[in-house]
């Protein structure tokens, strides 16, 4: 008889981020038109972030 090994927390998390991922690709492949917004004060990382978001969306064929 085989013994039943329980999963990683690790691999658990891995594979919620992973199915977590796929919802978002699956919505932005179904969007057509999307806001990109950061929280209020926001620094250069969330500046940063929220641009390169904005270029990859439009090199998608998005409108933003």
């Amino acid at each position: 008889m085989m013994k039943r090994v329980k999963k990683s927390h690790a691999s658990r998390v891995s594979s919620k981020n992973s199915r977590m991922l796929t919802g978002v690709i699956g919505e932005i492949r179904r969007g057509r038109s999307f806001l990109v917004t950061t929280h209020a004060n926001p620094d250069g990382d969330a500046l940063g972030s929220a641009l390169a978001l904005a270029a990859g969306l439009r090199r998608l064929k998005k409108r933003v």
